[in-house]
C-alpha cells in the first residue's frame, strides 16, 4: 500500500509539475500576445491616418510657392511615406517575421495579396504615386498625381486599411480566446487530478489550493496590467488609450455624453535629452506624468501617447471645460524650471462629434497639436470647426 501511494504521489507530482509548466507557458504566451498585438494593431490603425496626411501634404506642396516651404513640405511627405512603407513591410512580414497567428492567417494574406482588394499592391502604388509627385517638375502632371493621391486616400485605401486593422484585431482575439481556453483546460485538468487523489494523497494540500489559485490569478492580472501600462511613467499606454477611447466614444454616441481628448507634447524635449542625457530626460517625463495625473479629476484618464507626448481623455467634459483643463496643465508645466529655462507644453484638443470614431477623434486632436507647434509652441489649439 505504501509503495502504491508513493508511486501515485510521485506520478501526481509529475503531472502537476507538467501542468504548472503549461500554465506558465500559457500566461507568458497571453502576455506576449497582448504586447505583440497592441504593436501590430497600432501599426495597422495608423496607416489610414498616415495615408491621409501624405495626401494632405501633396495638396500643400501644390499650393506652396516659396521654394523653402516646398522643400520643407516635400521632406515631411517623404518622412510620412517612409513611415507608411516601413509599417507596411512590418505588417506583411517582409521586414521581420510576423507572429504565427498573423503569419498563417489566410484572411490576412487574401486581403493583402488576392483580389478584389490587393492591399499590398494598393499601398505600393500609393507610395509610388507619392514618389512620382515629389519628383515631378511639371505643375500640371503634379496636380494630376495629387488628385490620384487624394482619390486613393479618401476613396480606395481607407476601407481596405480598416479591414486590415479589423483582421489584425480579430486574429489576436481568436488567439487570445484559444489561450484562455487552454488555460481553462489546464486549470480543469489540475483540479481534476487533485480532486481525484484528495482522499488518498492530497488532503493536506487542499488548504493551499486557494492560495495557489489566487496567486495564479494575481500573476495573470499583473501581466495583463503590464501589457497596458507604460513602464517608465506608470501611466496607461497607447494600446489602453485605444481601448478606453473605443468604449467612451461608443458611450458618447449612445447617450450624447460630452467627451474631449487632449494631446500634450513637451516642447524641445530632444534638446533636453541632448544636453542632459537620456536618464535625465526620462526623469523629467516621469515628473511631468505625475503632474498631469495629480491635476486631473477622478473621472479623467491620462496616457503616455508616444515619446514625449501624453494624452488626457476628459470624460463628461465639453470643449470649454477641456480648454480650461489644458490651459491649467500648460501653466503648471511652465512653472517648472529645468536649468534656466521653463518647460513648455504644446496642446491639441478635439471634442466628440456625432459620427466620430476613435481614429477621427485622435486625428483631429493630432492636427490641433500640429497647429500648436506650427504657431510657436507653448499654446493650446482646438480642432478646426466643421464646415
Amino acid at each position: 500500500m505504501e509503495r502504491s501511494l508513493t508511486l501515485r504521489y510521485s506520478a501526481t507530482l509529475g503531472f502537476v509539475a507538467l501542468l504548472a509548466g503549461l500554465a506558465f507557458w500559457n500566461i507568458h504566451s497571453l502576455s506576449a500576445l497582448h504586447q505583440e498585438s497592441a504593436y501590430f494593431l497600432d501599426l495597422a490603425a495608423s496607416q489610414t491616418g498616415l495615408a491621409q496626411r501624405l495626401a494632405a501634404e501633396s495638396v500643400r506642396l501644390n499650393l506652396a510657392s516659396d521654394p523653402a516651404e516646398r522643400t520643407r513640405i516635400a521632406d515631411t511627405a517623404r518622412q510620412i511615406a517612409a513611415q507608411i512603407r516601413n509599417s507596411h513591410l512590418l505588417l506583411t512580414g517582409e521586414a521581420a517575421p510576423l507572429p504565427g497567428y498573423y503569419r498563417y492567417s489566410g484572411a490576412l494574406r487574401a486581403l493583402y495579396f488576392n483580389p478584389p482588394l490587393l492591399l499590398d499592391q494598393q499601398v505600393r502604388a500609393y507610395l509610388q504615386t507619392a514618389q512620382d509627385l515629389l519628383a515631378e517638375p511639371d505643375p500640371a502632371r503634379r496636380a494630376a498625381l495629387r488628385d490620384a493621391l487624394l482619390f486613393a486616400a479618401m476613396e480606395r485605401l481607407p476601407e481596405a486599411l480598416r479591414q486590415a486593422a479589423r483582421l489584425y484585431r480579430d486574429e489576436a482575439r481568436t488567439r487570445a480566446d484559444t489561450l484562455r481556453l487552454m488555460g481553462l483546460g489546464i486549470l480543469t485538468l489540475t483540479l481534476g487530478l487533485l480532486l481525484g487523489e484528495i482522499t488518498l494523497v492530497f488532503r493536506p494540500m487542499l488548504r493551499n489550493m486557494a492560495t495557489a489559485r489566487s496567486n495564479l490569478k494575481e500573476m495573470a492580472r499583473k501581466m495583463e496590467d503590464a501589457a497596458c501600462t507604460d513602464s517608465l511613467t506608470s501611466l496607461y499606454n497607447r494600446a489602453k488609450l485605444n481601448e478606453v477611447l473605443d468604449r467612451e466614444v461608443s458611450a458618447a454616441q449612445r447617450y450624447g455624453n460630452p467627451l474631449s481628448l487632449l494631446l500634450l507634447d513637451l516642447d524641445h524635449f530632444s534638446r533636453i535629452n541632448s544636453a542632459y542625457g537620456l536618464e535625465t530626460g526620462d526623469r523629467l517625463l516621469v515628473e511631468l506624468a505625475l503632474l498631469i495625473k495629480n491635476n486631473l479629476r477622478i473621472t479623467d484618464r491620462a496616457f503616455r501617447f508616444d515619446g514625449e507626448a501624453f494624452a488626457v481623455l476628459a470624460i463628461q467634459t465639453p470643449l470649454e471645460g477641456a480648454v480650461a483643463l489644458g490651459d491649467k496643465l500648460r501653466r503648471l508645466t511652465k512653472g517648472f524650471l529645468f536649468g534656466s529655462q521653463p518647460l513648455t507644453l504644446s496642446l491639441g484638443l478635439a471634442s466628440f462629434r456625432q459620427g466620430d470614431g476613435r481614429e477621427s477623434l485622435l486625428l483631429r486632436a493630432a492636427e490641433a497639436l500640429e497647429q500648436a507647434k506650427a504657431k510657436g509652441r507653448d499654446r493650446l489649439e482646438t480642432e478646426t470647426a466643421p464646415a
